[in-house]
């Protein structure tokens, strides 16, 4: 038979190794699921932060593809970097020294 300071011995490594897998299994199955739910949820508030300047972004181009397809726009655009004009219309070219056209 065992004697009583044997049994202890027993009855604590029992309880130790019993707490260790508690220990283990709150830890595999609480833990880590939470910490890793925590982090998506975090990298879904910046996701949609992103979403949300992308969406604006495009809003803002929509924008401007709806303004360059109309014959005002256009116009604009040729008499600017092209030199439009139309018949009967002067057109003048000043051309300014380098010096000044920098000092604006």
């Amino acid at each position: 038979m065992t004697s009583p300071a044997a049994r202890r011995l027993l009855r604590a490594l029992v309880i130790v190794s019993l707490s260790a897998m508690v220990l283990a299994a709150t830890w595999t199955w609480g833990v880590n699921p939470v910490r890793n739910w925590l982090d998506q949820r975090d990298e879904i508030v910046e996701l949609e932060a992103r979403l949300a300047e992308v969406q604006a972004s495009n809003e803002a181009l929509q924008a401007d593809i709806e303004l360059l397809r109309t014959d005002a726009e256009i116009e604009r655009i040729a008499r600017r970097d092209l030199g439009l004009v139309y018949p009967g219309e002067e057109a003048y070219a000043i051309d300014l020294p380098a010096a000044v056209v920098g000092a604006g």
